[in-house]
């Protein structure tokens, strides 16, 4: 079977696959190459998510959402020990977080 992603604007996946297996060896993967890149990437998908999904508007789920956030990606994950790395994917999970909800708050009129 042929693995295709669907075409769904937020949260795109793989489809078609029967099963996953390991590969041997290791993989480079950056996270980032600017933080120009990232806030672009947290707009973007920001914006999609509300205009996609139904996200219920209000500011204190947003705060919440993000202290959650924090917790969870950044000191639950252990990201406190990759450095700058740690910290911005900490921080994005933060302001993703929080923008969602800020944006349908925003939009709602």
């Amino acid at each position: 079977t042929q693995v295709r992603f669907n075409d769904a604007p937020v949260d795109d996946a793989a489809e078609g696959y029967i099963h996953t297996s390991v590969i041997p060896g290791n993989v480079k993967h950056d996270t980032f190459y600017s933080l120009h890149e990232i806030l672009n990437k947290l707009n973007s998908y920001t914006t999609r998510v509300v205009k996609y999904r139904d996200i219920r508007p209000s500011i204190f789920r947003g705060v919440v959402s993000a202290i959650g956030a924090f917790f969870k990606w950044y000191v639950l994950s252990g990201a406190w020990k990759e450095g700058k790395v740690g910290a911005v994917t900490g921080f994005y999970a933060v302001a993703y977080s929080f923008l969602k909800y800020f944006k349908s708050w925003y939009g709602k009129d």
